[in-house]
């Protein structure tokens, strides 16, 4: 195969897992305001620092997104390596638990933004917290698809 050719299939596959990351993006954050403003997630208490709170909206949101981008990825981006029968619940287990890892640092950077209030000064909290969320989701991409890319969908 051509090199340009491989080159432009992964630009493009790196774009439509852009993109669906991008909707899930929207998606976290419909259901973090959701969890924050309507269903009243609590806010924990750790007793640690810059984990105090600890927002629960944080996961809720990213949970939800998470089985969003598997199937619209796995419909999308890599069709041509698409899971079907069986293989979808190995595909979505192993794009579960490198979303998951991602979530850790995720949640820590969202937390230790927070903490620091850099954006309090100029936003008000509610739109500094969602500032701060959308960054963290941002952070964590990349690592996570070059997982997928390797392991997920094995391309």
């Amino acid at each position: 195969m051509n090199p340009r050719t491989v080159s432009l299939a992964h630009a493009i596959r790196f774009l439509l897992y852009v993109l669906v990351g991008a909707s899930g993006t929207i998606v976290n954050l419909v259901f973090f305001y959701l969890g924050e403003e309507f269903l009243g997630l609590p806010q924990l208490k750790t007793g640690l620092g810059f984990l105090d709170p600890l927002y629960l909206s944080v996961p809720f949101g990213y949970q939800i997104a998470i089985v969003w981008n598997y199937f619209l990825n796995n419909r999308i981006t890599f069709r041509q390596q698409a899971h079907r029968g069986r293989e979808m619940l190995r595909g979505f287990l192993w794009f579960e638990a490198f979303a998951l890892l991602s979530l850790v640092l995720f949640w820590f950077l969202f937390q230790w933004m927070q903490a620091l209030d850099f954006l309090d000064s100029i936003l008000p909290h509610k739109q500094a917290l969602l500032v701060y969320n959308a960054l963290s989701v941002i952070l964590s991409f990349v690592g996570k698809f070059l997982l997928n890319v390797r392991v997920t969908w094995k391309t």
